[in-house]
């Protein structure tokens, strides 16, 4: 059986806890990880999960973010604080060791605006990640980081990018921040495995964004080279956005030897 490790932005748990559910009782995926849950740990659901089966790990809190990791069986080394003030101001990470594979789940900040304190966090945020990486692991380890990173790499990654270019999560400087953690010795799995195809994870909900294609890529899974020797697939789950009051962003799931 392959071992396959889901990323997935809820944009609350609450609002989508039956799709979520739904999901892993049809995809029984090794590893799920969940951002924007949205909850303190003690509202998270997790008794529903459980009685279904479920190993669950969380680092929440209220309103905002939040971040989670659902596996069948028990995973080891859950890290939910980094000992890095700027990664650990909110909770957007957490970590775990599956299978001998390090995993981090991650969901970097939006940024908001160019021009406002946000994007300045985001790119701290960036820095503060790849010191991180640095300073625990090195690049022949099998390591994967996946989340939203709120970044399009490239204009292969949005539907229009001369409309686009410029603003928040496909702004130049954005992308060099993702490029430079992606230089400590990782891969964008997804575009190794299907360098020509255009794909989005994220589809906003005004204007009619998902009918008619007009997305962005911005979940990710970067993967160590050691690790990208087992990788057979990056499946996206579209499906899965069709749905009555879906999030906004979808299923990613990297697929492992």
């Amino acid at each position: 059986m392959p071992t396959t490790i889901t990323s997935w932005n809820v944009n609350s748990i609450r609002a989508r806890l039956d799709h979520v559910l739904d999901w892993l009782e049809e995809n029984e995926p090794t590893l799920l990880c969940l951002q924007e849950t949205k909850v303190q740990n003690h509202e998270f659901p997790m008794e529903l999960f459980v009685d279904a089966g479920w190993n669950v790990h969380i680092n929440g809190q209220r309103t905002y973010n939040g971040v989670a990791l659902i596996s069948r069986e028990e995973i080891t080394d859950v890290m939910l604080e980094t000992g890095i003030p700027v990664l650990d101001e909110q909770k957007r990470i957490i970590g775990c060791t599956l299978n001998g594979v390090r995993v981090y789940n991650v969901y970097v900040p939006n940024g908001k605006t160019p021009e406002s304190e946000s994007f300045v966090f985001k790119e701290q945020w960036y820095k503060a990640l790849k010191d991180f990486m640095t300073a625990h692991h090195k690049p022949d380890e099998k390591v994967v980081i996946c989340g939203d990173y709120n970044v399009a790499p490239d204009d292969i990654d949005v539907h229009d990018p001369e409309e686009m270019r410029g603003v928040c999560c496909f702004h130049p400087s954005e992308q060099e921040w993702f490029e430079n953690l992606k230089d400590w010795g990782f891969t964008d799995a997804f575009r190794a495995l299907k360098p020509d195809e255009q794909a989005f994870t994220w589809w906003d909900y005004r204007g009619a964004s998902f009918r008619r294609d007009r997305g962005m890529r911005i979940d990710h899974h970067l993967v160590s080279k050691p690790l990208m020797d087992d990788v057979t697939d990056v499946v996206l789950d579209r499906d899965e956005r069709k749905k009555e009051k879906p999030s906004d962003h979808i299923p990613v799931t990297l697929v492992l030897k």
